[in-house]
C-alpha cells in the first residue's frame, strides 16, 4: 500500500512531485526540514519531523479526513529515529538490496496505489516484474499515500483488503 520505489533511479521523482505539490514556501520549508533532520541544521530534530509530517501530509494525498489514530501520538515524532531508518533504507536502495531481496518473493503480492501518490507506481511494479514476482495490481482514482485517510476512496480501500484477505 503506497509501496515507495524499490531501485534509486525512481527516488528522483517522489521529491519532484511533493515539491510541486506544495506551495513555494512550503517547498522552501521542506527542504530545510530535510536539511535539519539530516544533522545539518542541528535543530530540535523532533521538532523538525512535527513540522514535516504536516507537510508530507499535503503533499502526499489528495483530500484527506482526520482519523481516531491521528489524536493520539502512538508514534511520536522522532527525528534520530527517521534520519537513522531512512538513511539505512535509502543505502539499500542504492545498492540495489532492496530489488535483490524481491527474488525470494514466492507468494502473491497485491499492489494498492493512488493515482496521486508521489511514490512513482512504475517503482515498484517494473522491479516486481524483472523480479518475476506474481503481482496484482489496484490502482485508486482520486487517492494519494494514504488510502485509508482518504476522504473519496477510503471505503474501496478497505473493500478491496477484505476480497484481497479472502482470496488468500
Amino acid at each position: 500500500v503506497g509501496c515507495p520505489p524499490f531501485e534509486e533511479r525512481f527516488a528522483p521523482q517522489i521529491m519532484e512531485r511533493r515539491l510541486a505539490r506544495l506551495s513555494p514556501d512550503d517547498a522552501a520549508l521542506f527542504q530545510s526540514l530535510l536539511s535539519e533532520l539530516s544533522g545539518e541544521g542541528r535543530s530540535d530534530q523532533n521538532v523538525a519531523m512535527k513540522q514535516l509530517e504536516h507537510l508530507v501530509e499535503k503533499s502526499d494525498n489528495v483530500d484527506t479526513f482526520d482519523i481516531e489514530t491521528d489524536k493520539t501520538d502512538l508514534f511520536p515524532a522522532d527525528g534520530k529515529m527517521y534520519s537513522a531508518v531512512w538513511s539505512e533504507a535509502a543505502t539499500m536502495r542504492r545498492n540495489s538490496l532492496l530489488a535483490k531481496c524481491l527474488r525470494k518473493i514466492s507468494r502473491p503480492v497485491f499492489v494498492i496505489h493512488g493515482n496521486s501518490d508521489p511514490h512513482p507506481l512504475e517503482g515498484v511494479l517494473e522491479p516486481l516484474q524483472s523480479a518475476n514476482v506474481s503481482f496484482k495490481q489496484y490502482l485508486l482514482p482520486n487517492c494519494g499515500h494514504s488510502p485509508f485517510k482518504e476522504r473519496q476512496v477510503h471505503h474501496e480501500f478497505y473493500e478491496q483488503l477484505k476480497r484481497i484477505v479472502k482470496k488468500t
